[in-house]
């Protein structure tokens, strides 16, 4: 694939824009939705033909004043206006009105009295609109963007404050990654630090998982391992029953990222009910795969998979594959027509109200699917098998893979015809 031109790389950044805009514009909520009573209008002293003058039409981008529901009703309509070009320069031009526009009229919103879901819906247009200049290249979208949560404290929005604070983190650690693992460093003590006050809400946990999956990119285990240990302890001690079980998850994947030259601990039930003996793979390189049914990527992967299965087996390779379904009916139907010549587990049946024993959560499962290769010692050997570098590994560990059998009779078909080419069978 080409990588994108200038002007492509604008148009695709003002295509993301408007799609989150129209989002934030249906932001659901009874009391956003609410209109205004109709304002009572002093007579025109205008021609009526004045009004209808194209040249004495109001310019999209001038913010009208209201209240915070003519002004949302003002940014729902702007957020559906288009550029009149694609090339670049019209783009970034256009984008900078629009911001302008944009950002003013939430500062009315906020001036206006709102309610908490209008300051809420103010609040993410003017986070998706710094965001959006930023990558546009605006130099003081930025500098906005991080005094934007204190301004909200000061309005007396102290919950709108964090979530903008979270926010911001966000897109500094997206700096930081492009920037090297010393900057990345600064930017997850800053979050660790951000975590640990006040009580922690479900769009934390996803802050915290970008920033450990960031983290992997970043410096792969290494940093990682830390990161989500880290996130952890400060889910753990949360008093959200919610947040503790997540931050076993999180140790869990600190757990995970730490395997490589260790054993690994599986138990689990296969679909009918039977119990797993680990044991029973002593000696052979074993394909942990965690994967769902409902996961496209995982199905795939499961053709990558069998095709080394098919070639490996009878060499000492096998193949666990970890389900993380939800419902039983679902994985049941799905081997009813797909025959895995390989064990399956049932994971969620490890997982009651009482104890959690899923390898979903000892291993910290976050992504799917999630391959690791257990070499004939029982110590993981590698965590980075999709695709090719499956057939790789089995190659190292196992040898090359065997000729094909050359059957009886086909030694008459592996001549040439009359024309010089392979004889057909």
């Amino acid at each position: 694939m080409k990588p994108l031109s200038a002007t492509g790389r604008s148009a695709a950044v003002w295509g993301r824009w408007v799609v989150v805009w129209i989002a934030v514009a249906a932001f659901p909520s009874a009391d956003l939705a609410r209109s205004a009573e109709p304002a009572k209008k002093a007579p025109s002293t205008k021609a009526p033909s004045a009004e209808k003058e194209p040249d004495k039409q109001p310019s999209a981008f001038a913010v009208p004043d209201g209240t915070p529901e003519e002004i949302i009703q003002y940014l729902q309509k702007l957020g559906q206006v288009q550029p009149p070009a694609q090339d670049e320069k019209a783009l970034a031009e256009f984008s900078k009105k629009v911001g302008t526009a944009a950002l003013q009229a939430v500062d009315k919103i906020l001036a206006g009295k709102p309610n908490e879901q209008q300051a809420e819906y103010a609040m993410r247009v003017t986070l998706e609109t710094l965001g959006m200049l930023d990558r546009f290249g605006d130099k003081q979208a930025f500098a906005k963007l991080q005094a934007f949560p204190s301004e909200l404290q000061k309005l007396g929005w102290p919950k709108l404050a964090r979530m903008a604070a979270g926010v911001l983190l966000q897109t500094r650690l997206t700096r930081a990654e492009a920037s090297g693992a010393e900057q990345f460093k600064t930017v997850l003590e800053d979050l660790k630090k951000f975590l640990s006050v006040g009580p922690l809400e479900p769009q934390d946990s996803e802050l915290a998982v970008g920033a450990a999956l960031a983290a992997e990119r970043v410096d792969r285990a290494g940093l990682a391992v830390k990161a989500y240990a880290d996130f952890a302890k400060l889910f753990s001690a949360s008093k959200d029953e919610r947040m503790v079980r997540f931050g076993a998850k999180l140790q869990g994947a600190a757990r995970r990222l730490a395997l490589q030259g260790k054993p690994m601990e599986i138990q689990g039930v296969t679909p009918d009910g039977k119990a797993f003996d680990w044991a029973q793979y002593k000696g052979k390189v074993v394909l942990v795969a965690f994967w769902a049914t409902w996961c496209q990527y995982c199905r795939v992967e499961l053709g990558n998979i069998l095709k080394n299965y098919e070639v490996y087996h009878d060499k000492g390779f096998d193949v666990l594959a970890v389900s993380m379904d939800q419902e039983k009916a679902d994985l049941a139907s799905f081997l009813a027509e797909n025959k895995l010549p390989w064990t399956v587990l049932f994971d969620h049946a490890l997982r009651t109200d009482a104890a959690d024993k899923t390898l979903d959560t000892y291993y910290g499962i976050i992504t799917l699917p999630e391959l690791i290769l257990v070499g004939s010692d029982g110590k993981v050997v590698s965590m980075s098998v999709r695709g090719p570098a499956l057939g790789r590994e089995l190659a190292n560990l196992l040898g090359p893979p065997a000729s094909p059998k050359t059957k009886a009779g086909d030694a008459k078909k592996t001549g040439s015809d009359k024309e010089g080419k392979p004889a057909k069978e």
